[in-house]
């Protein structure tokens, strides 16, 4: 899908399905991971039009936005998951989860964010 991204040499990569690799997991030793998907933006729509449309509940205003590199985006209140898609040309839209699961300790933020800082799309 053309991105690229850095990740922590220990982790495990793998994509969800081979055959369609829209969803691929970073996963680390303790069981938590990143996860990056890929969905079809047909509609051309940048990453917070996207957003508001799957949840309509969500104010415009309320979200924070990013931009990095070539791309704009947004965070989700908990600060858990960017979407972001390219300025120029957004035929896709990338999702960054962090899942961290039923632990109570959060240990790879700041893994998200030099993950999310590193994301690069053709």
């Amino acid at each position: 899908f053309g991105y690229s991204i850095l990740y922590p040499a220990s982790w495990t990569v793998r994509a969800l399905d081979e055959k369609d690799p829209r969803e691929v997991l970073f996963t680390a030793a303790t069981g938590e991971f990143i996860q990056v998907i890929v969905a079809d933006n047909p509609e051309g729509m940048s990453a917070s039009a996207w957003y508001v449309k799957q949840f309509p509940a969500v104010q415009v205003e309320s979200l924070e936005r990013i931009f990095i590199d070539t791309l704009e985006g947004v965070w989700t209140k908990d600060k858990a998951t960017a979407y972001v898609t390219k300025i120029a040309t957004p035929r896709s839209l990338f999702g960054i989860t962090y899942s961290y699961g039923e632990r109570t300790e959060v240990d790879f933020r700041t893994t998200l964010k030099m993950m999310l800082n590193s994301f690069r799309v053709e």
